[in-house]
């Protein structure tokens, strides 16, 4: 896939939407129909994948009962789009090496990228689906390419439509991608590096995304033992605990609990062993469950 900066159409839909066309920014004042921005992100959304036009006359038409109707709407719609996102699309007369995104064929749609389009979703599954391969051969390769695609991850798939069921599918999707990347890369920095500081925050980035998420809750405890920080991670498991109660009225895993049991030992061990000022703190203490 071309770098962005190669390509005449950039598209990002993991946060809040962008789309630079010719290297300029199409701000949404330039979409006047917004059903054309729907059926964009649609079918960006399904790259490549060919949608029946029935499917989409009935995502953004759905109280139309007349097919004919709905068939002279969708390609107005489609009209109006291609003179919209198309490199070129602002020459006078018609490009031969104008390439056209919109595709369509027996009456279906779908969304071609090509040489000329960057999209940052695809961008994203590419360097998950590459470091997942790269692991156990080249971890450093594999930990880099998690981290590049992190980077990427601006925020949830397309946040405007939240409550459009249309997004809830790839926004479940991309959200997994994410959480799961950021397991793998924190333990991999870890693991490569003993860089437990930025395991730990790249973990508690993503919990701010789902605070519920237990285990990402269960690396960051994981960590903070190893790196010998006990009294913050019985702070963390008291937070995961409180959370899940409150959420689901669940308490922690047993995954979860014996990291704690193995923090209590840990730190108890390190009571006796060590001067007083690696003892837990009163805070710590504190935030210790009582049983």
């Amino acid at each position: 896939m071309p770098e962005p900066h190669q390509c005449a159409v950039r598209v990002r839909l993991l946060g809040p939407f962008y789309l630079e066309r010719d290297g300029e920014e199409l701000h949404l004042r330039a979409w006047k129909s917004r059903k054309a921005l729907t059926l964009f992100k649609y079918l960006v959304s399904r790259r490549g994948q060919r949608v029946p036009k029935d499917v989409l006359i009935e995502l953004l038409w759905p109280e139309i009962d007349d097919p004919e109707k709905g068939s002279h709407n969708l390609h107005t719609v489609v009209y109006f789009l291609r003179q919209l996102i198309e490199p070129g699309s602002r020459a006078n007369g018609p490009s031969p090496r104008r390439p056209v995104f919109i595709q369509h064929s027996a009456g279906l749609y779908w969304f071609e990228t090509g040489d000329g389009c960057w999209v940052d979703i695809e961008q994203f599954e590419r360097l998950c689906r590459e470091a997942q391969e790269a692991e156990g051969r080249d971890d450093e390769k594999a930990c880099r390419l998690y981290r590049q695609a992190l980077s990427l991850y601006r925020g949830d798939f397309c946040p405007e439509d939240a409550y459009q069921d249309w997004a809830a599918g790839p926004r479940e999707h991309f959200l997994e991608l994410y959480f799961g990347a950021v397991l793998r890369a924190s333990s991999l920095m870890v693991r490569l590096h003993n860089d437990y500081t930025g395991s730990i925050s790249l973990c508690r980035a993503a919990l701010k995304r789902d605070p519920c998420r237990e285990e990402l809750h269960q690396a960051v405890i994981a960590y903070l033992i190893r790196a010998g920080r006990y009294g913050e991670a019985a702070v963390q498991y008291r937070q995961c605990a409180r959370l899940l109660y409150e959420e689901f009225g669940l308490y922690p895993s047993p995954e979860t609990q014996a990291l704690y049991e193995k923090m209590k030992r840990l730190a108890s061990a390190g009571k006796s062993r060590q001067p007083p000022r690696l003892s837990l703190s009163r805070q710590a203490r504190h935030a210790l469950p009582r049983h």
